[in-house]
């Protein structure tokens, strides 16, 4: 969620160009502050978010934030509309905008990117939470940009990593379900490569489509009977019903492997909301985290990012993180790896202490 977040705000730095082209051109000498604040003119945004669910959320609360640091308190007003997952919703949105001459339009999502597309070739658009441009806009000669007004950021995951995943975490797999939305393009496209990551290795693999959300609970249903583990791309449809899937899932001890990681699908792990020592709250980890954690080999899935005590994260985290960084990774990066190297305390004390382990 947060990468998505991240993404967001680095392409907020290139809306100069775009916003100052829809701007006036009154002055082509006019030369104005990295704020934009000396034009005058106050641009305006229609943010097209497909739907609600925490991904989306921070990627638009993360391109609001970097587009006012960028352009200045009261230069830039936003309009931000939801489609709730209907494709018709989008496109009066998107026709909305156009008419009202908006600045430019975030896409938030494919099929928000669909209907901007659809609705103007002239007005600026940038696109979000989108795995694959070609895919989305149906680009057959793909050279790795558009070609038209139309710009942003994918969400890619590296699928040949996940499917090693897999094969690491539930070695003994014989039969994988692919789950994913079947009116989401991008979702299929990731199955494409997920399935080919599969051959290459000889694991069988059955994919399972469900059409909209009300379908969800029969098609999970039959993916759970049949499939040793269950691989979720990243797909908004499935991501707002996690809860359901993982009411199916779990019960029956059936392993997802998932790409949006705070859907908190859990099944078969072990979940910790909090350490079960006292010695970490000296560390200055809070109660606010979640890791999720493979019961079997006990093996970090995933985790969120807790609380920290500034004192304590700059006494513990800020030195492992520093040492990180002299290898040439990046803050984000070097934080990530800090964090991993103090969650790997959590097997060590599961596998010591596994009748003080609260499971999930």
């Amino acid at each position: 969620m947060k990468s998505k977040k991240i993404l967001a705000v680095l392409m907020a730095a290139g809306m100069t160009l775009s916003l100052a082209a829809c701007g006036s051109s009154s002055d082509s000498t006019d030369k104005s502050t990295d704020n934009g604040s000396d034009s005058g003119k106050t641009y305006k945004i229609g943010i097209l978010q497909q739907l609600e669910h925490a991904a989306l959320d921070e990627a638009t609360k993360g391109f609001e934030d970097a587009c006012t640091e960028k352009f200045g308190e009261g230069n830039v007003k936003f309009d931000l509309q939801n489609g709730q997952g209907e494709q018709a919703n989008c496109a009066t949105i998107a026709n909305n905008f156009v008419a009202d001459n908006v600045d430019l339009i975030l896409a938030n999502a494919t099929t928000a990117l669909q209907c901007a597309s659809a609705a103007t070739s002239d007005i600026p658009i940038l696109g979000t939470s989108v795995t694959d441009y070609a895919t989305a806009l149906d680009i057959s000669d793909w050279t790795g940009t558009t070609g038209m007004n139309i710009s942003g950021t994918s969400d890619l995951a590296p699928i040949d990593e996940q499917e090693a995943m897999l094969k690491e975490l539930i070695p003994d797999a014989k039969t994988v379900g692919l789950l994913y939305c079947s009116a989401e393009p991008n979702s299929a496209y990731q199955a494409k490569l997920f399935a080919e990551a599969l051959e290459k290795d000889g694991i069988a693999y059955k994919e399972y489509t469900a059409a909209d959300s009300n379908e969800i609970q029969s098609v999970v249903t039959n993916a759970v009977a049949d499939s040793d583990v269950i691989y979720v791309p990243t797909d908004n449809t499935m991501a707002s019903n996690a809860q359901i899937i993982n009411n199916i899932a779990e019960p029956a001890k059936i392993p997802i492997i998932a790409n949006e990681t705070e859907s908190e699908i859990t099944a078969d792990v072990y979940v910790f909301t909090r350490h079960p020592t006292c010695r970490f709250d000296d560390d200055g980890i809070g109660m606010d985290f979640r890791i999720t954690v493979d019961k079997q080999r006990m093996v970090i899935i995933s985790y969120s990012e807790p609380n920290i005590c500034a004192t304590r994260y700059s006494d513990r985290l800020l030195p492992l993180a520093s040492n990180y960084r002299r290898e040439g990774l990046t803050w984000q990066e070097a934080n990530k790896k800090a964090y991993e190297e103090i969650y790997a305390e959590f097997v060590i004390f599961a596998t010591t202490y596994p009748n003080q382990t609260p499971q999930g």
